[in-house]
C-alpha cells in the first residue's frame, strides 16, 4: 500500500476467515491478512466479508470478490469517510 500511495490507490482487504485459514494476501508483500484483521471492520463499522474495496485517485469506490454484493450498502459510508 505504501508503494502505491503516491499513485492514489488504496486496497482494503476484508476477511472473516479464521486465522488458521488465512492465506497471504500477496507473496511480494509478505503480510498475512490476519495482521490487519479487524482494523478495517472497526474503522468502517461493518462486518468483514471476503472482498476487496478499490478506491482510485478520483475516489471512485469499486468492489470485487465473492462478498461484493454484501458491501453495496457500504458505498455511502466509504464516501463519507473519504470526504473528511
Amino acid at each position: 500500500a505504501e508503494r502505491h500511495a503516491s499513485e492514489g490507490l488504496v486496497l482494503l482487504a476484508l476477511s472473516h476467515e479464521p486465522r488458521a485459514r488465512l492465506r497471504r494476501h500477496a507473496p511480494e508483500m509478505g503480510l498475512p491478512l490476519f495482521q490487519c484483521t479487524g482494523r478495517t471492520a472497526v474503522s468502517y463499522e461493518a462486518d468483514a466479508v471476503p472482498t476487496l474495496v478499490l478506491i482510485d485517485r478520483a475516489r471512485t469506490v469499486r468492489f470485487a470478490g465473492s462478498g461484493a454484493s454484501a458491501l453495496r450498502g457500504l458505498r455511502a459510508s466509504l464516501a463519507r469517510v473519504l470526504e473528511r
